[in-house]
């Protein structure tokens, strides 16, 4: 039969609508639910997920089903915190078109970043080939459920309900995404004011109902915006039929007389009309324009925007349950543009580019700095638009010299729709700049042009493309933006070009170690300083002159007060001259967090320097690293995964992701990341990769050792891996030669753990390994030497909780039993994971070995679960390999732990 005469039938089971011609082999939400729901199942485990059961103990706690999958409460084993965990259906678990498409809505979902939208921080696979994904858990009750217990919403409260919505609808639309099942039930009141968003025919556009909905846009989420908004106010769906033809008629005549008495003013029954019309083009054509109208709804209505946590509902705000919190169907739809098709990694977003690096049409070095400044600003300027999505420098100075350039590839990789090409020459006091624009997904040329200028004129040219290419991409730009994109960074070319230099240097640095890095620092400073000296009001030079000190600071370099005032007083000179820079407050952030461990004010810093930088990657980054020293673990993958998206191709922003997903003990997602770091690195020796990949996921060192029968011990770029090798399998000899040469690299105290920053010094490995040699007396005088030092560490340092373990340790060894536990419980009490998670995770990890050490079993046992479930805490890698732990290596408890820790996929 037609579609438009499909009747709509209900399951019996579960109240959802089938059409007839599918009702007759059940309902497929039921017929879908696969293994989860059979008799006798209590719970699931899906890598550090686990399904939680309802207060029966026998039923698992659904939130919701869809066609593809259900959506479960379940509790993260790692943070010890509720999620909603969406799991597909075994009935499309073998289908890789199907796990590609349930990929494919996660990653959507991944991107979307707002106050009214649930955060997804997690996609995962089991070994049964069962994908899932998990997100934020909206706590609260449907609007629905609401209603219908209180009655219909006041204008006020529904217009509030319906401009939250519609700012989630905003940045959805953005990101090309499009609901298709916006209604009561899927609108959650929030009391945690942590919004979220995820079919019903009474609420669904007259066009869902067509045979071809590949046409759907967010005119469609308008509408049942629209039908959400009258229930509100009404009390009752505009239309209820369980006929689709009779729904189409319906939308045809609105029940206008259901508005007059509700009482609904004119201005909302207009804007509703409006809304609901049957013809698309009749409605308002984007989520902004419609958040354009509620705002002037409301003034005309004479009510004031509220403040969220003044809702008349109990202090609530309403969460869109976006991307199938309630896992009510597929709520993704990829629209599929005129000029070609998105990418399969990430939903690519239409207002998208990348500034590639400018051809350099000149013959000496000078031109070759010029041509990347010119490169350099308008990518800058272009950044500065919020309404873009502007791909990070690092990730795109690799396409430097590189041609012909395959521009498709390109915007696959990183996940662009433009890319902005160009050339640059200098003759003399001239300047000839030509660029075009490109679209990605077709090759085609949308605009091209060439200036020939003064040299003095190329900061103007500079922000002449930049605002070019926003209005080519119909990009919106604000009047801040507008006078940001005129400020010039210097008056002067040749200081900018100093700058660019240093700031290249201050990049490279990061990758270095030693006297190269410490070289690296040192020319870049010099640099900046002549940049200054040329231009007295360069705010850009000040910021990175900052950075290099703090870096220097930071990395032991010269880790002294005077280092810390220096960097301060770069930033200092920066506010003097521009208080409102984001450059600045990044720069502050990042001087607090490095000198100070002032995470919390520099989490403000981030904040401020996020509204005039919002596509700066390095915002989202050292957000993450607050983020993990908070214990605040889900934020911090959300934001790591914001500033890879901007930052694909920057091996530290993904070393960071990924080694934040190993401290999750999520092994699949680190283990992508870390692929995509080796492919990047084209002189990474991939055997070795491979074999540090099976120590730390499996604890096998039998790859390693195949890889070392190849290189020397004095090969300083495999020193490390000799020693830790040597360690593990406590042969002490090796153990031993090495230590001079882990001294000679990373001087007389390095760390054990990459986690925290507990260190142990020279004398200390040196105790450790005639430990392992079972040299009692070597042992102790290695020791005792490592006491004196130790005790002066631990009353030095401002936050001493790293150093009093290692103290504790070095006294359970010299048979100071009492002294060893109280240093490693002040440790502990100290170390707070709301406030130096790291720290925190590496602290209890140590106090259990010293308790081991002591011979207090049951304690250390105690601890040693403890640091199982927590994030940095025991992985398998160390359970199994690290010789802290042999005390205990006969206890039936500890072996109990270790298996628990056997990565899951």
């Amino acid at each position: 039969m037609p579609l438009l005469e499909k009747e709509l039938m209900r399951c019996e089971q579960c109240g959802t609508l089938l059409e007839s011609v599918t009702a007759a082999s059940g309902c497929l939400n039921c017929l879908l639910g696969g293994g989860l729901n059979e008799p006798g199942v209590s719970s699931r485990r899906f890598q550090h997920y686990e399904v939680c059961v309802r207060d029966d103990g026998i039923t698992l706690d659904q939130l919701g089903r869809g066609a593809m999958g259900i959506t479960y409460r379940a509790l993260d084993l790692n943070l010890d915190s509720p999620v909603a965990l969406k799991v597909i259906s075994a009935a499309y678990s073998d289908r890789p078109e199907a796990r590609e498409r349930f990929r494919r809505e996660a990653r959507a979902a991944a991107q979307l970043r707002h106050p009214n939208v649930a955060s997804v921080f997690h996609f995962g696979e089991t070994s049964d080939g069962e994908c899932f994904y998990a997100m934020e858990l909206v706590h609260g009750e449907t609007l629905e459920v609401h209603v219908r217990r209180d009655g219909p919403l006041n204008v006020s409260s529904a217009l509030d309900v319906a401009e939250q919505v519609c700012r989630a609808l905003v940045v959805a639309e953005s990101h090309g995404l499009v609901h298709r099942d916006l209604k009561p039930s899927n609108l959650m009141e929030d009391h945690a004011s942590h919004p979220g968003f995820s079919g019903t025919p009474e609420f669904a556009s007259p066009e869902q109902f067509d045979s071809n909905k590949a046409s759907l846009d967010a005119r469609s989420d308008i509408y049942s915006l629209g039908a959400t908004l009258w229930y509100l106010l009404c009390g009752k769906a505009p239309f209820a039929s369980d006929l689709v033809m009779q729904l189409r008629n319906h939308q045809r005549q609105l029940p206008l007389e259901d508005l007059t008495a509700a009482n609904v003013p004119a201005s909302v029954a207009n804007l509703l009309c409006s809304m609901l019309a049957t013809d698309p083009n009749a409605r308002p054509q984007s989520a902004r324009e419609l958040l354009n109208s509620l705002r002037a709804c409301r003034k005309a209505v004479g009510v004031e925007p509220r403040r969220r946590r003044n809702l008349v509902l109990a202090t609530a705000s309403f969460a869109l349950l976006a991307l199938s919190v309630f896992g009510m169907g597929s709520y993704l739809s990829w629209r599929q543009h005129a000029q070609g098709t998105v990418s399969t990694l990430l939903p690519i977003r239409e207002k998208s580019i990348a500034v590639l690096p400018f051809e350099d049409l000149g013959a000496d070095k000078e031109n070759a700095y010029f041509a990347r400044g010119v490169q350099e600003e308008i990518l800058s300027n272009l950044a500065k638009i919020a309404d873009l999505k502007v791909i990070s420098h690092t990730s795109v100075s690799q396409y430097e010299g590189s041609t012909p350039r395959n521009l498709r590839e390109i915007g696959r990789v990183l996940g662009v729709s433009h890319v902005l090409e160009g050339s640059v020459q200098r003759v003399a006091n001239r300047a000839r700049v030509n660029a075009q624009l490109i679209d990605t997904r077709t090759d085609a040329h949308l605009w091209a042009e060439t200036y020939d200028r003064d040299l003095a004129d190329v900061f103007a040219i500079q922000t002449e493309i930049a605002q070019k290419i926003a209005a080519q991409l119909q990009a919106r730009i604000s009047l801040r933006e507008k006078a940001a994109l005129e400020q010039r960074p210097t008056k002067d070319i040749t200081g900018y070009n100093l700058y660019l230099e240093a700031k290249s240097l201050i990049d490279q640095a990061i990758n270095m170690e030693g006297k190269e890095m410490a070289d690296a620092y040192s020319r870049a400073i010099g640099l900046l300083n002549q940049a200054i000296e040329r231009d007295s009001g360069f705010v850009l030079a000040y910021c990175r002159l900052a950075e290099a000190q703090d870096g220097v600071y930071f990395k032991g370099i010269d880790h002294t007060q005077t280092r810390l005032e220096l960097a301060k007083s770069a930033i200092d000179s920066a506010f003097k001259l521009q208080p409102n820079s984001g450059e600045a407050h990044l720069a502050l952030a990042i001087h607090l967090y490095n000198g100070y461990f002032d995470y919390d004010r520099a989490r403000d810093e981030l904040d401020v320097a996020s509204h005039t930088l919002p596509n700066d990657s390095r915002i989202f980054e050292w957000s993450g690293y607050i983020d993990r020293r908070q214990n605040r673990w889900h934020d911090a993958i959300r934001n790591f995964n914001h500033a890879v998206d901007l930052d694909p191709q920057n091996p530290k922003v993904l070393t960071s992701a990924k080694s934040t997903y190993w401290l999750l003990r999520d092994y699949r997602n680190a283990r992508e990341l870390h692929d995509r770091v080796v492919a990047l690195n084209p002189k990474a020796n991939r055997e070795m990769e491979r074999a540090w990949r099976d120590v730390i996921e499996r604890g096998d060192t039998q790859a390693m050792h195949a890889v070392l029968k190849t290189k020397s011990p004095d090969d300083q770029e495999y020193s490390d891996t000799f020693f830790q090798l040597a360690l593990w399998e406590r042969d002490a000899n090796t153990a031993e030669r090495m230590l001079p040469a882990m001294v000679a690299r990373y001087g007389d105290d390095f760390q054990a753990r990459w986690v925290g920053s507990t260190t142990f010094s020279r004398d200390h490995w040196k105790g450790l390994i005639a430990r392992i040699k079972g040299d009692e007396v070597g042992a102790r005088a290695a020791f005792t030497a490592a006491r004196a030092k130790q005790e002066q560490t631990v009353r030095t340092n401002p936050h001493p909780e790293p150093a009093l373990c290692v103290l504790g340790l070095i006294d359970a060894v010299l048979g100071r039993k009492e002294e060893a536990l109280r240093e490693g419980r002040r440790a502990v009490e100290l170390a707070r994971p709301e406030k130096e998670a790291l720290d925190a995770a590496d602290v209890l990890y140590y106090y259990a070995v010293i308790c081991a050490w002591v011979g207090e079993r049951d304690l250390a046992i105690e601890q040693l679960q403890a640091s199982a479930k927590m994030p940095g805490g025991v992985s398998y890698m160390e359970i199994r390999l690290d010789p802290h732990w042999d005390p205990l290596r006969n206890d039936p408890r500890f072996d109990k732990i270790v298996a628990s820790l056997v990565p899951k996929d």
